[in-house]
């Protein structure tokens, strides 16, 4: 995991727990190693080094030239990039610090795949845990990504808005019909349907791409009459809903229950958006069951189908791998 650059600064917004950046690690004394002065003659062509990038914090890289005036030319090992550094911002790797690093990062990418552990509170029946299991890859973006949240934010001042139109339309030019594009708005403030801004964010996708093209449409809040616009046009089209449907008026619940049973996704949306549950203030994807049980209650469904269903419906937009975490 990489160092939280703001938690080096003292300005880090959120706990350890919370960050999904890395703010260290409680070590034993007794496992702190010595301090050895770096040993520059290490820096010869094709030999591993640290080297320190414009976020302050240092990637492995390998020294590709040697130039005059202590500057190194080096190339990062896990991007595809290649700079001229000085010898400030280099720090030479020895044998035994590239083999641990190397054993570090497999420990590491292991750790990240590894089934969630739901805690002895939440054992018992077995569960669908979804595991995020992207392959090792240096791809800028690789096959098994989304494009992730774009779309326009009203709520922002209306001096931005030309702005958030430029970028969503030059991200759109980026999509693949089998890639799914993830997509929120927000309307202005007091708006909590946003149908003129669903029906912009529409318009621009009609024009950008073409009708097969996969769409998440995260934490819906819109109208059925707003479903009714993009199933039509997006047949590939999934509407996601988050915890804030507790707040949702009859319309918005009009819409859940217009929405097609095979294109309905449940969300966790922000993990530390407080929710009403009274066991905890806190959202977290072992909630799942508990939202979905309360869309299954406004739609008129059986909790068990409605989320076997969600199940279906998540797999075959993304593509994700399920695990059963069986209870002990």
């Amino acid at each position: 995991m990489l160092p939280c650059s703001f938690h080096l600064e003292g300005r880090c917004n959120f706990d350890r727990e919370w960050c999904k950046y890395s703010h260290g690690n409680a070590v034993d004394v007794e496992d702190l190693k010595e301090f050895k002065e770096p040993n520059y003659n290490y820096l010869q062509m094709g030999m591993p080094c640290l080297v320190r990038y414009d976020d302050d914090l240092w990637y492995r890289a390998k020294v590709v030239d040697i130039l005059e005036d202590h500057k190194f030319t080096v190339n990062f090992d896990n991007y595809n990039d290649t700079r001229t550094v000085d010898l400030e911002e280099i720090l030479p790797l020895d044998a035994s610090n590239n083999e641990s690093d190397e054993n570090s990062d497999d420990d590491d990418y292991a750790d990240r795949n590894q089934p969630i552990d739901r805690g002895p509170e939440e054992e018992g029946e077995e569960l669908p845990v979804y595991l995020w299991k992207p392959p090792k890859t240096n791809e800028a973006l690789g096959s098994w990504e989304a494009h992730t949240r774009i779309g326009f934010d009203y709520t922002e001042q209306k001096t931005y808005w030309d702005f958030q139109e430029e970028v969503f339309v030059n991200l759109l030019g980026l999509s693949e019909p089998d890639r799914p594009i993830i997509i929120h708005v927000k309307g202005v403030e007091g708006d909590v349907l946003g149908s003129s801004v669903h029906k912009k964010c529409f318009t621009k996708l009609k024009e950008k791409c073409p009708k097969q093209q996969k769409i998440q449409l995260h934490s819906f809040s819109g109208t059925a009459e707003d479903v009714g616009m993009w199933t039509t046009e997006f047949p590939n089209c999934y509407f996601g809903f988050t915890w804030n449907v507790e707040f949702f008026n009859e319309i918005q619940k009009s819409a859940i229950r217009s929405v097609p049973r095979d294109k309905f996704l449940i969300e966790t949306g922000i993990l530390d958006q407080s929710v009403s549950l009274p066991r905890t203030a806190i959202k977290r994807p072992t909630q799942l069951g508990d939202l979905a049980s309360l869309i299954a209650e406004i739609r008129g469904e059986k909790f068990d189908e409605f989320l076997k269903q969600t199940v279906e419906n998540g797999q075959r937009l993304h593509g994700t791998r399920i695990v059963k975490k069986k209870s002990r």
